[in-house]
C-alpha cells in the first residue's frame, strides 16, 4: 500500500498519482465532497477483486 498525501492545491500531482495507481492495477481511495471515492480500472479483474 502506498499513501499519497494531497490537498486542494496539489493539482496535477494528485491527478498523476491517482492515474499511476489505477494504471498499475491498484485501487485508489480519495476524499470527495462529504464522502470518499473508490476507484480502479474496471477492465482489470485483479483490481476489481481487490
Amino acid at each position: 500500500m502506498k499513501v499519497v498525501a494531497t490537498n486542494v492545491n496539489a493539482g496535477d500531482a494528485a491527478r498523476q498519482a491517482l492515474e499511476s495507481c489505477i494504471s498499475k492495477g491498484g485501487v485508489a481511495l480519495f476524499p470527495a465532497d462529504g464522502l470518499y471515492g473508490l476507484a480502479c480500472d474496471p477492465l482489470n479483474e485483479k483490481a476489481i477483486r481487490r
